[in-house]
C-alpha cells in the first residue's frame, strides 16, 4: 500500500512539474510603447457655459490627423477662479498639438494599438 502511495505522489509530481513547465513556455510578447508629438485639425467642436454659483465650462471636440489616419474625442471641463479651460477657445479648424501613442509588437512590427493624448 505504502509503495503505491508513493509511486502515486512521484507520478502527479511529475505530471506537476510539466505542466508548469508548459505553461512558462507560451508567454506572450508585450507590446512596447512609442510616444511622438504630432499636429492634427479640429474637426468639431461644442462648447458649453453657464453660471449658478460660479462660472462653468465643458469643452467637447473632436481632431483628426491625416497622416495617421486617427480621429480622437476630448472633453474638458472648467470652473470658478480656474476659468475656462484652454480648449473653451479654440475653433473648428485649429491645429493643436497632441501626443500619439503607439503599442507595437517588436518581432513582428505590428501595430496593436494607436490613440491620441492631450498635451497639457
Amino acid at each position: 500500500m505504502k509503495k503505491i502511495f508513493s509511486i502515486f505522489i512521484i507520478i502527479s509530481l511529475l505530471f506537476s512539474l510539466y505542466a508548469c513547465q508548459k505553461s512558462l513556455d507560451r508567454k506572450e510578447e508585450q507590446p512596447v510603447l512609442y510616444t511622438t508629438n504630432i499636429k492634427v485639425t479640429i474637426i468639431d467642436i461644442n462648447k458649453n457655459y453657464w453660471f449658478t454659483t460660479t462660472h462653468r465650462y465643458i469643452v467637447s471636440f473632436t481632431v483628426y490627423s491625416e497622416k495617421y489616419d486617427i480621429k480622437e474625442t476630448f472633453e474638458e471641463e472648467g470652473s470658478g477662479a480656474f476659468g475656462a479651460p484652454k480648449s473653451y477657445y479654440y475653433q473648428k479648424g485649429d491645429i493643436i498639438e497632441v501626443e500619439l501613442r503607439t503599442w507595437i509588437k517588436e518581432s513582428t512590427g505590428e501595430i496593436v494599438r494607436r490613440n491620441l493624448c492631450l498635451i497639457n
